[in-house]
């Protein structure tokens, strides 16, 4: 699976629409404590799965 862009919309700490552009290859993550890097991963595993481990 290739993920180009991704869109959020009001998911956990990004309120409103928040576009995201991943570039071919390795991207990074980089920034401060609850910046929201991991959600992005999470973002990515409820694609994947549907589910979120909160429940």
């Amino acid at each position: 699976m290739y993920i180009s862009n991704m869109k959020l919309e009001n998911f956990r700490c990004f309120e409103g629409i928040t576009e995201l552009t991943f570039c071919p290859g390795v991207n990074y993550f980089v920034g401060n404590n609850n910046s929201g890097k991991t959600t992005i991963f999470r973002a990515i595993e409820f694609l994947k799965s549907g589910k979120t481990k909160e429940g």
